[in-house]
């Protein structure tokens, strides 16, 4: 398992999956960052064997290119922001196109 450091203030590293940061939390996991640019992104139904519940808030800060984000179905939590700072006032007024998707 890679890790990525944070700010000192933070208490841990996150962990990383392909080019999503993640951390462990109540249910399963949080999806904390998106490490690369990207037109399209897919968040996994699990990491590690845990189930990905939740987008923190400014998970995906910075990403002025994307435009899909495919959630799972595991998904219950979504941070209010998590496209905060992505030159959208950190509102939910996006071109973005959400779509969920349930495995076949």
């Amino acid at each position: 398992m890679t890790k990525i450091n944070r700010t000192p203030a933070d208490k841990k590293p996150y962990n990383l999956f392909g080019t999503l940061a993640w951390e462990e939390c109540e249910g399963g996991v949080r999806i904390a960052a998106l490490q690369e640019k990207a037109f399209s992104v897919t968040i996994p139904r699990e990491i590690e064997g845990m189930p990905v519940v939740a987008l923190g808030n400014g998970c995906f800060v910075g990403q002025e290119t994307l435009e899909e984000i495919i959630l799972p179905d595991t998904l219950r939590e979504v941070a209010t922001s998590p496209l905060r700072a992505v030159g959208r006032c950190g509102c939910w007024t996006s071109p973005i196109r959400w779509r969920c998707w349930a495995p076949t």
